[in-house]
């Protein structure tokens, strides 16, 4: 087992294999009526690991990747000059981004890039995936990156990459985690700029054609062709649809097939 440690000098809990990190943070809480600012849940292999987009589930073979659950107290982000709840998702990404940068110092050879919300791509393929939930008075900041796998099933072999196969020499998961940690911490609570670093790393499809499938509400989902201009204060996204109408969107996809084979 890898030497993990937390930033925040609170418990790891670690199993070998889980169903899913995000549900056993939930299930501790319920348990305990609470847990400690910074707690984290760790495996090699999740079963049921959730991520927007694909097919939903984050399949990652067994010591491949890095999969952690980061709980925050809703206190402790309060706390924080500027504080919104639907940016710590952004936030968390952009964190993600800089710590690999600052990792394996290859950001200046490769396209590393954020597509909303918080999706690492890299050459325009998924990397890691974000997904937060608020549970009683907890954020829960679910990670899941592709370290060293080489090969993806073929649903998802044209979408999804590693940090192996793009050229990024991560030797160890735990140093991966802990400089993971120390970024979120200074993205939430120091880096007053962090929004305009966001938008400056969000993937645009250099200003060209996208397909973005919006949630509506009440499962309907409605697709628009625009381009991407951009993410507002409170994480919403700016398109300009093909007949130069603007429009925000809180809830979305952006579709990998509209993109993927464009230069």
């Amino acid at each position: 087992m890898l030497d993990w440690k937390n930033l925040y000098k609170a418990d790891i809990f670690y199993k070998a294999e889980t169903t899913s990190t995000m549900e056993d943070a939930k299930e501790y809480i319920k348990i305990n009526r609470g847990i400690k600012n910074g707690t984290i849940f760790i495996t090699d292999y999740q079963s049921q690991g959730k991520c927007r987009g694909f097919n939903k589930l984050w399949n990652c073979d067994r010591e491949e990747g890095l999969l952690f659950t980061l709980v925050l107290e809703r206190s402790f982000l309060e706390k924080q000059s500027g504080y919104i709840s639907t940016n710590i998702s952004l936030q968390a990404a952009l964190a993600i981004l800089r710590a690999i940068c600052l990792y394996s110092g290859l950001c200046e050879e490769v396209d590393i890039v954020i597509k909303w919300p918080n999706d690492i791509l890299i050459n325009k393929k998924k990397a890691s995936g974000i997904l937060c939930e608020s549970y009683k008075d907890s954020m829960l900041i679910g990670v899941g990156i592709n370290v060293y796998q080489k090969v993806f099933s073929s649903d998802i072999a044209t979408k999804a990459t590693s940090l192996s196969i793009e050229g990024y020499d991560v030797l160890n998961r735990s140093e991966l985690l802990y400089s993971i940690l120390k970024e979120i911490d200074y993205v939430i609570c120091q880096d007053n700029e962090w929004f305009d670093s966001y938008n400056k790393k969000l993937f645009t499809n250099n200003n060209k054609l996208i397909s973005f499938q919006a949630n509506s509400g009440n499962d309907v989902k409605d697709l628009v062709e625009g381009y991407i201009g951009g993410v507002c204060r409170d994480g919403s996204l700016i398109i300009k649809d093909t007949t130069g109408i603007q429009r925000v969107y809180y809830s979305g996809e952006i579709l990998y097939d509209s993109f993927q084979n464009s230069k």
